[in-house]
């Protein structure tokens, strides 16, 4: 009978651990899911605003549905002297957790056409 018990006790402690493990591996795969639909429509955002200037960049439908308060962030920064621009678009949001995420960020060089 005590080896009964012992045993018991034991599964539900091996049991616990286990989902404890489950869900943290649920986490990090919902998180890297969300990272890997930011990054692709990142690109796909570049993508258009590289083949039409005058596009304005939004995030799209699909991405408002899977993300938590997704934001969309696009700066350019040129140096000194230098006929390129660099610009380079970013989305953050939340995580699961309701902590704001490292946004997914590309960036391309664009270059003023000489006269």
């Amino acid at each position: 009978m005590v080896e009964l018990l012992v045993s018991t006790v034991l599964l539900a402690v091996v049991m616990g651990l286990i989902a404890q493990f489950l869900a943290q591996v649920s986490v990090v795969n919902r998180n890297l899911s969300d990272s890997e639909a930011a990054l692709r429509s990142v690109r796909q955002i570049i993508d258009e605003m590289r083949s039409d200037p005058e596009w304005t960049p939004e995030i799209p439908e699909s991405l408002k549905a899977t993300l938590t308060e997704p934001e969309l962030q696009v700066t350019t920064s040129q140096e000194k002297d230098s006929p390129a621009t660099r610009v380079t678009v970013s989305i953050v949001w939340k995580n699961f957790e309701q902590q704001t995420v490292h946004p997914v960020s590309l960036s391309y060089w664009k270059w003023e056409a000489e006269e």
